[in-house]
Order: structure tokens, then sequence, then C-alpha cells
């Protein structure tokens, strides 16, 4: 009975280290470069980070995220995250794979997701999800960014051609 005991809560700490982890940040209205920085270190298990924040008027969103480094050793992993995955308002982002070799048997593999080409979102508030698992031993990590650039309202764009259709009127009486 106290050997089940002792294994018992052996595994209950097991388990706990691969728990899920969620993160939950407001990043408030995010601009131009620099923009707002993303990231998330010590991870252990499985995590789902939220990043919400604020657009005014329409933009394209950029976003990119890199996991650190996975060294890879005859086929052992240290710091991998697997499923690295990432979506905007349920639009996901692109993953690609980097792999450098080391040296015999030893290689570093990094993952980054990016908004290919930038996504075009309407004024509110929206949801960046970042999520993925480590599995091996160690810990891993991830960071990144987001920035947005605003597009011209309608109107804007209306005023210009005004202003333009103005300009060639002045223009071509002046002329005649």
């Amino acid at each position: 009975m106290k050997k089940l005991r002792s294994v018992t809560a052996a595994a209950m700490v097991a388990l706990s280290a691969f728990s899920a982890h969620a993160l939950t940040f407001n990043l408030g209205t995010i601009g131009v470069a620099p923009g707002a920085p993303l990231g998330h270190s010590s991870i252990v298990g499985a995590f789902s980070d939220v990043y919400t924040f604020n657009t005014v008027g329409i933009a394209n969103i950029t976003a990119d995220a890199s996991s650190n480094a996975t060294i890879i050793i005859g086929g052992y992993s240290i710091g991998e995250i697997i499923g690295f995955s990432a979506w905007i308002d349920a639009t996901p982002l692109s993953l690609s794979t980097t792999s450098t070799i080391l040296g015999p048997g030893i290689s570093q593999q990094v993952q980054q997701l990016l908004t290919l080409p930038p996504l075009s979102l309407a004024s509110g508030i929206h949801t960046l999800t970042i999520s993925g698992t480590n599995t091996t031993l160690g810990t891993a990590s991830y960071s990144g960014n987001i920035f947005a650039t605003h597009l011209p309202e309608p109107g804007s764009y209306a005023m210009m051609l005004v202003g333009l259709g103005a300009l060639g009127f002045l223009t071509r009486r002046r002329r005649s």
C-alpha cells in the first residue's frame, strides 16, 4: 500500500510537469514597427498563449514567431516544440522550418510562423493564439513580434481623387 502511494505521487508529479499552460496577454492598440513583442520562455508540456490586440481602422497585420533552436543529437531532441502553430482570428499562420547541420549526428532546427501575405483586419479587438507542446527534456521557448500598417479610409481616397480632379481641371483651364 505504501509503495502504491509512492508510485501514485510520482505519477502525479510527472503528469503535472506536462500539464497545459495557457497565458493571456493584452497588447493594447498595435502600430507600426517595432510593434508589440511576443514570447514565452521555459515552456514545459503543452501551451496555448492568447494575445489580444486592437486595431484602429483597417490595418494590414504582420506577425512572426520563432521557436528556440532545437538541438538534435543522435535522434534525441532538446527544446523542440511539436505542433507549433498560430492563428489570428482563426486564420492560420504559415510554418517554415530551417535545419542546420552542426556536426556528425548533431543538427539544429528553428521553426518560424509568419503571416504570408499580411492579413487585412477591420477595426476592433482581435486575437493571436500560439500553441504547441514541448515533449523533450529541458524547456522550450519562442519569441516574435506583431505590428500593423494602417490603411487609409475610403473617404481619404475619395478626397485625394477630388483633389487630383480639381488640379487637372485647373491645369486644363489655364492652358485654354
